[in-house]
């Protein structure tokens, strides 16, 4: 049986391990340039090896030799080491047009691995505008911790008598300005994650829109800038990456693309009609920031992990009860960090309370605790204070344990005389604070009960003796489980569609057709932008949903977008929407697709 599980946790530990892929750098290239792909192997297992190069018609692929590093990364709470292996793989374009490259093949620790597929575009060699718009990527700082946040800000700038002038529509969208902006490193790349849902870009700000991704956007703020004496319209907007790993972290340049033309003429059904339409792109350049290690000097023994600068108070409600009542003792934490992701403190063994539990509430600029407690006694003074120890980024950085004041309270005896056993047993635990679900509570601790003396038989000794084995298989099969959730991202969106989608439409002023959009964009394992197109109903039939379902939501979607860039919703969207997205949940449920 320990071979079995031997077995078992290294099927596990090499199901988890995969080939991550950044690039190209950049997307987009005129012919005479080229770009870069990057493979990444964590482990780096000393057989790792390249197999094969893909072949692709028109394109050169280039591999260099495997570059081996280190790095520290933080999981709850706990500073790991870790290793990895990567190749940097040139791509050279001989011809325009679009490449795609199929997967590269590796070998690591005895079984063959493949990357992802990837698209390469290649403009003709007379492509760009460059002068008349720039994109750029910045960040505050050149240096960050692991786990600290990176506030990015993109900027885009059109010259304004060009954008009145000479910019053509992009497609069916119908944008404010017309240029569509390739950055799909926004999502997270090798060793970083976005923080926030990929719809937040779309859903929020009020400014004007542009693409990204094949997706409409607003920028944050729009400004007017000078630049070697033209006058440019900027659009700017704020999306924050989370460093998971130490090391160079590189971010490739931007690009921005769209058409022009110079010459047109008048049509009497069509308007205004190009005569020299042709394709552009503009090259940011890339940013490179180095992520340093957290250090192991001063760290305390209780820091959970928590990575930035906070602000930490605590709230108690009521400050006056009997002993054995439900005290809501709630932990703010806010500032900028990595609130959603490090681990809370715990109360455990609190003098003078029983701890039932905890229930979390989290985002990206707050993060809230609420312990629920019973005093003991009437010889409770006061509710504690919390203490807090974070990683401060704040020059200079160090360890610091922030703490919370105490809280006053009043105790009062517990009417019928119960003694403190029955109120540290499961008579608090069955009463519930109000306004709180005390069943959406995480058991801290077992509460003590009273046990019947028994002597040991022999399913007892069985027991105790498969108890270790059955644990030991229950890790290795969760392990498993987290590995093939975080292989499939497509799987976790999916399943959290419907959801989010009633998070987006319940906003004042939602963007419905969005928030549609993204809904079936989830369940179809794709971008928003892709499920815009003619035959979406044959689509949704593929993945089991019947045919008048399908042709429905079609229709819907339709009618949505025509409406939304006609100025308004059409009336009862919404209330049509939400339908449909009940109606569409369960035939993809009852079909198992993208569960």
């Amino acid at each position: 049986m320990k071979r079995a599980l031997l077995l078992l946790f290294f099927a596990s530990a090499a199901a988890a391990q995969e080939v991550a892929v950044l690039g190209p750098d950049p997307e987009v290239v005129r012919l005479g340039e080229e770009a870069a792909v990057t493979l990444v192997l964590d482990g780096a297992p000393e057989d790792a090896t390249l197999l094969s190069v893909p072949g692709v018609d028109g394109l050169d692929i280039v591999p260099e030799a495997p570059r081996r590093s280190s790095f520290q990364s933080l999981e709850r709470g706990r500073l790991v080491r870790g290793a990895s292996v990567s190749w940097r793989v040139a791509l050279v374009p001989r011809r325009a047009g679009e490449f795609d490259v199929p997967p590269f093949e590796l070998h690591a620790a005895g079984r063959s691995l493949r990357s992802a597929p990837l698209r390469l575009e290649v403009l003709a060699t007379g492509a760009g505008s460059g002068e008349h718009a720039f994109v750029e990527v910045s960040a505050p700082r050149e240096e960050y911790f692991v786990q600290e946040p990176v506030r990015l800000l993109l900027r885009i700038g059109v010259e304004k008598g060009f954008l009145e002038a000479g910019l053509l529509p992009l497609s069916r969208l119908n944008l404010d300005v017309p240029v569509h902006l390739r950055a799909r490193w926004l999502r997270g790349l090798p060793g970083a994650a976005a923080i926030g849902e990929e719809a937040d870009a779309a859903a929020g700000g009020a400014g004007k829109t542009f693409a990204e991704d094949g997706a409409p956007v607003h920028a944050t703020r729009v400004l007017e800038a000078e630049r070697d004496g033209r006058s440019y319209l900027v659009l700017e907007c704020e999306r924050t990456l989370l460093p998971l790993r130490s090391g160079d972290l590189r971010l490739p340049g931007p690009v921005l693309g769209f058409a022009y033309a110079t010459r047109f003429r008048e049509d009497l059904f069509r308007g205004r009609v190009p005569e020299d339409a042709r394709d552009a792109v503009v090259h940011g350049a890339p940013l490179r920031l180095c992520i340093l290690p957290l250090p192991e000097e001063g760290r305390p023994p209780e820091w959970g992990g928590a990575v930035g600068r906070f602000t930490a108070r605590a709230e108690a409600d009521p400050r006056r009860l009997e002993a054995g009542s439900s005290l809501r003792l709630a932990l703010v934490i806010e500032g900028e960090g990595n609130l959603e992701s490090f681990e809370a403190p715990g109360l455990q063994g609190l003098a003078g309370f029983h701890v039932l539990g905890k229930i979390e509430e989290k985002s990206r600029a707050r993060r809230q605790v609420v312990y629920d407690l019973a005093p003991l006694g009437v010889d409770v003074k006061e509710a504690p204070g919390i203490a807090f120890p974070c990683f401060d980024t704040s020059p200079p950085a160090g360890y610091r344990v922030l703490q919370t004041e105490p809280i006053p309270l009043e105790v009062l005896p517990r009417a019928g005389g119960a003694g403190v056993a029955a109120i540290a047993g499961g008579e608090t635990a069955r009463r519930a604070l109000p306004g709180l679900d005390i069943r959406a509570l995480k058991p801290i601790g077992a509460a003590p009960h009273e046990r019947t003396q028994a002597g040991p038989s022999a399913a007892l000794f069985i027991g105790a003796l498969l108890v270790p084995w059955v644990l030991a298989l229950c890790v290795l099969l969760l392990l498993r489980r987290r590995a093939l959730q975080r292989s499939d991202p497509h799987a976790a969106r999916a399943r959290r569609a419907a959801a989010a989608f009633l998070r987006r439409v319940r906003r004042p002023g939602a963007d419905v057709s969005g928030a549609f959009a993204e809904f079936l964009a989830a369940r179809l394992k794709c971008k928003a932008a892709a499920v815009i197109a003619p035959r979406l109903g044959e689509r949704l039939e593929a993945v089991g949903v019947p045919a008048e379902l399908a042709a429905r939501a079609a229709a819907l979607l339709d009618g949505l977008v025509a409406a939304r860039y006609g100025g308004a919703e059409p009336e009862r969207g919404a209330e049509a929407a939400r339908g449909l997205v009940g109606e569409l949940e369960a035939a993809f449920l009852s079909h198992g697709s993208a569960a």
